[in-house]
C-alpha cells in the first residue's frame, strides 16, 4: 500500500515536470515574426560620438503609405537621401535584410550583399548575423517587432542608431 502511494506520487511529479519542460521549450515569437524581407524606411541617431550625424534622422511621421502621391514620392526621395548620407557615415547600415526559416539571411548594404546565418538569443531581443566566408558578425537589438514593422538598435563606433524596417 505504501509502495503504491509512493509510485503514484513519483508518477504525478514526473508528469508535472514533463509538462513544465515542454512548455519552456516553446519557440520565441520574435523568431517567427523576424522571418521575411525587411526594407529600411527610417534611420535616427540616438547617441553620437560625432556631431556630423545630428541631422541624419527624421521626425517620426509613421509608416509610408502604399500609394505614393507627389508629396509621398518627395518624402521617399528624402528618405533615400538620408539613408545614403547615413550609409556614408555608417557603411554597415543595411538597405534590406531578409531572414529565412532555415536560419540563413541576406544583408544588403549600399554597395554589396552578404549571405550568412542568423541566430536569436534566448530573450528574443538580440539578433546575431554571421556572414559567410569570414565577412564578419553583425549584431542588433530588437526594440519593437510586429508582423509589419521592426525597430532595431544598432551600435557603431560612431554612435547608436535606431533603424525602422518595414516588411515587404
Amino acid at each position: 500500500m505504501f509502495i503504491m502511494k509512493t509510485l503514484k506520487s513519483i508518477l504525478i511529479i514526473l508528469t508535472g515536470l514533463l509538462i513544465l519542460s515542454s512548455c519552456s521549450s516553446v519557440k520565441n515569437s520574435s523568431s517567427t515574426l523576424l522571418i521575411g524581407k525587411w526594407k529600411n524606411v527610417k534611420v535616427s541617431p540616438l547617441r553620437s560620438n560625432d556631431e556630423t550625424i545630428g541631422g541624419v534622422g527624421s521626425e517620426d511621421k509613421g509608416t509610408m503609405p502604399v500609394e505614393l502621391s507627389a508629396e509621398g514620392k518627395k518624402q521617399e526621395t528624402e528618405q533615400t537621401e538620408k539613408l545614403s548620407k547615413t550609409q556614408s557615415l555608417f557603411p554597415t547600415v543595411k538597405n534590406y535584410i531578409e531572414f529565412r526559416k532555415d536560419k540563413t539571411a541576406t544583408y544588403s548594404f549600399k554597395d554589396k550583399s552578404l549571405n550568412g546565418k542568423w541566430s536569436l538569443d534566448k530573450s528574443g531581443k538580440t539578433v546575431t548575423f554571421t556572414g559567410n566566408e569570414g565577412s564578419g558578425t553583425y549584431v542588433f537589438e530588437i526594440r519593437k517587432i510586429d508582423s509589419q514593422t521592426l525597430q532595431a538598435l544598432e551600435r557603431f563606433p560612431q554612435g547608436e542608431l535606431r533603424i525602422n524596417y518595414q516588411k515587404e
